[in-house]
């Protein structure tokens, strides 16, 4: 008697860049900025510590809440602002009062924003769900 055993591989797609799916809890993971010709800057290593555990929560109803958690900056931080998602059809943009950018990833856990500061540097975010 011979036993075979076989393994599907799910593929599971990326969920729709929407509101709703993008509403949730999220601490940035990653900043840089790549600036052509003088390479790239770690801009959360050069942040200051009590910023770097700081959570984000998106709102379905565009609201958005900056909360200083962890190591507490003095003053404290906790701040509420908005957001928005942007579409022309061809790419979507998150515009918030904290962190704002093209989506240039999105699965569902990571969220990515790039956005160019000047024309040529580039700014790139990168915020977890928690």
């Amino acid at each position: 008697m011979s036993l075979f055993a076989t393994a599907c591989k799910k593929n599971k797609d990326a969920p729709a860049i929407t509101e709703e799916n993008i509403a949730g809890t999220y601490k940035i993971t990653a900043s840089i900025r790549i600036t052509p010709g003088s390479g790239t800057e770690d801009l959360l290593a050069n942040a200051p510590g009590c910023f770097k555990d700081d959570i984000y929560i998106f709102g379905v109803d565009e609201s958005l809440q900056h909360k200083d958690v962890g190591t507490v900056c003095d003053p404290a931080g906790d701040q509420n602002g908005s957001w928005t998602l942007y579409d022309d059809g061809t790419d979507k943009r998150v515009e918030s009062t904290y962190v704002s950018g093209m989506v240039t990833k999105f699965d569902g856990n990571t969220l990515e924003l790039t956005d160019s500061e000047d024309g040529t540097a580039i700014n790139k975010v990168t915020l977890q769900r928690q």
